[in-house]
């Protein structure tokens, strides 16, 4: 039993991680496309791509603390 929590505890603070990760990473893409992509399409698309990976880091982050 004692195996199990402690591979619980891993996967909730692997999780963890790769949250803050992806969020750092959402935060800095967004920052760029916002400073550097003028076409308005491409503009809105890439930002949704971003925001797609800043809700998983969200599910991740609620998932590592949870």
């Amino acid at each position: 039993m004692a195996g199990v929590a402690l591979l619980q505890d891993g996967m909730a603070e692997l999780l963890r991680y790769i949250g803050w990760i992806a969020l750092a990473i959402s935060f800095l893409f967004m920052c760029v496309i916002n400073y550097f992509v003028s076409y308005k399409p491409a503009r809105f698309c890439f930002l949704f791509a971003v925001f797609l990976v800043f809700v998983i880091a969200v599910f991740c982050l609620m998932g590592g603390y949870l």
